[in-house]
């Protein structure tokens, strides 16, 4: 679509009108003129509603509710943007000078983290129950806002939001962190995008989409997804998956596991309840409780093949091999299906591929060590240092599997966030907090931190 400028129009609206009427009166503030600029206002504002309507059409440039409503369109039901989630928890104790015993606080008290203003309330009634208690029962508090912007380190939670007799103060004795953003309108387009091209299924951008689609209470959601291959296993690929935190993939040990409880007989291949590690050591198949002599076991895909067939009434069971569990174990239910529950893990893998879901190594393998060199113009600099602490937090741990740790990125979010910072002169990093250049973790690796990791002096 072409689009034109206003002296464009103007122009050519003024052309016409001479052409049409055979008038040459075209001085400024004419009548003609006077015409030509309400014909072209008209066409202005119809030129940039048509504009506006293409553009919420197109993936590329649809934002917001336009966006959300072409994609309930476009996509079947359930996919959609992940919505933000709020910040609750961080146990909130209220303070007072002396007074009654049983003093409450009624659930539903405002309490302020000061830095950005961000308002919360109580989920509960706190009571000083012991006469002059300076503090009362710690009580939760939800944030009143959705995102991040709720999250809060310990002890920044310190106004009060409304008067109540007799307290004097609050503190915020243990932090926030469950506070999440919801999905960008980028975040938005590359599901939608990602979601067409795995219509195929069993291609990498299959894998990948099927991946930041799981999202289970117990454990998370999957906020990073990376096919790498193995040049010396062909039909093998590796989806490594990260939930923001280092944490997607515990490695869980098996002591014993019943295969059968009483064979039919005639079985000669088990199959176990996971999928053992492929550093899993051997582990012992029992016949009624005897090792069993030439057993073959399948990894990674956990097949047990008997050198002797089982007979009837029989108990087989598998002693030792150990398994990824919590994200790790949805996602590659999800890749290769549950016999037991076909229904919702019918599978995406394709026959004679192996893809094995493995966590992200997180980079060090230990949260990363930064320091950074702050002038500050504040008179509450541990207020804004744990606030700092908190903005490189969560752009560290937003990276990438196999994302570079820009040290200019942390100092422009530092400049752009905290309008308190004068200056940072320094970004530092490693276990001895000496290395002054980004970090560059390998292509299977995630760089991940926490708050108490982040220091400034």
């Amino acid at each position: 679509m072409l689009i034109r400028s206003r002296e464009d129009i103007r122009a050519g609206v003024l052309a016409n009108l001479v052409a049409r009427t055979g008038t040459t009166d075209i001085r400024e503030g004419g009548v003609l003129v006077q015409v030509a600029e309400v014909i072209t206002d008209e066409v202005l504002s119809m030129q940039n509603a048509v504009w506006e309507s293409r553009n919420a059409s197109l993936l590329g440039s649809a934002t917001g509710a336009d966006l959300d409503a072409k994609l309930a369109d476009a996509l079947p039901d359930g996919i959609q943007r992940t919505a933000a989630t709020r910040a609750t928890g961080g146990f909130v104790q209220f303070t007072r000078p002396s007074g009654p015993a049983m003093t409450v606080v009624p659930a539903g008290t405002p309490v302020i983290k000061s830095l950005g203003s961000v308002r919360y309330v109580t989920t509960a009634d706190s009571t000083f129950t012991l006469l002059d208690a300076p503090t009362s029962s710690p009580v939760s508090v939800a944030c009143q806002r959705l995102g991040s912007i709720g999250n809060a380190g310990a002890l920044e939670i310190d106004t009060l939001g409304s008067t109540v007799d007799g307290v004097t103060g609050v503190k915020n004795t243990s932090s926030i962190n469950n506070g999440t953003d919801g999905d960008s309108d980028e975040r938005a387009r590359e599901i939608a995008r990602l979601y067409i091209r795995s219509v195929a299924r069993a291609v990498e951008s299959a894998l990948i989409y099927n991946a930041l689609q799981v999202d289970v209470a117990e454990y998370g959601r999957v906020r990073h997804a990376k096919v790498v291959y193995d040049p010396a296993g062909p039909g093998k690929a590796i989806l490594l998956i990260d939930d923001g935190a280092g944490s997607s993939g515990p490695v869980v040990p098996v002591a014993s596991e019943t295969l059968v409880t009483s064979a039919s007989g005639g079985e000669t291949r088990f199959f176990l309840e996971n999928r053992p590690l492929l550093s899993s050591p051997v582990p012992v198949v029992k016949r009624d409780g005897v090792p069993e002599a030439g057993v073959k076991f399948i990894r990674p895909w956990g097949q047990v093949i008997l050198g002797t067939a089982a007979v009837a009434l029989e108990l087989f069971v598998i002693e030792g091999y150990s398994y990824y569990g919590g994200l790790c174990q949805e996602v590659q239910k999800v890749v290769n299906g549950q016999l037991n529950d076909i229904v919702n893990f019918p599978g995406i893998g394709g026959a004679g591929c192996e893809v094995i879901v493995k966590p992200a190594s997180v980079y060090d393998s230990v949260p990363l060590r930064i320091d950074i060199g702050l002038i500050l113009n504040s008179d509450d600099q541990a207020t804004v240092r744990a606030a700092i602490a908190r903005t490189v937090t969560e752009y560290v741990n937003s990276l990438g599997i196999g994302e570079t740790l820009y040290r200019g990125r942390i100092i422009e979010l530092i400049m752009s966030t905290h309008d308190e910072v004068v200056n940072v002169t320094y970004v530092r990093h490693g276990p001895s907090i000496n290395v002054d250049s980004d970090v560059n973790p390998a292509e299977s690796e995630v760089i991940r931190t926490t708050d108490e990791s982040i220091t400034s002096t």
